[in-house]
């Protein structure tokens, strides 16, 4: 577990950051939660890019914009945030 979930205060402070992160960017658009949807089941971007009828680099792209605006490390990081906040399930 990583030392900031680990610890109740640090844990509430890194969501209070997500939310306020999400608050001045506003909500992720309908196909960056569609990709970081895909990913949690295990698709590859380029799977994804077929999915969704859309450029690799597209969905390089919305991943990065993603954990970004999640203010995540990684895309696995992303996508654990996104279900934690209940903006994927």
């Amino acid at each position: 577990m990583l030392p900031e979930w680990s610890d109740p205060d640090r844990r509430d402070a890194a969501l209070v950051r997500v939310g306020e992160r999400l608050a001045e960017v506003g909500p992720l658009p309908r196909r960056e939660l569609a990709v970081l949807l895909l990913l949690s089941h295990g698709m590859r971007h380029a799977q994804i890019g077929e999915t969704l009828h859309v450029s690799r680099a597209t969905i390089d792209r919305d991943v990065e914009t993603s954990v970004a605006r999640l203010d995540a490390r990684t895309a696995t990081h992303a996508v654990a945030t996104a279900l934690r906040l209940g903006l994927i399930s």
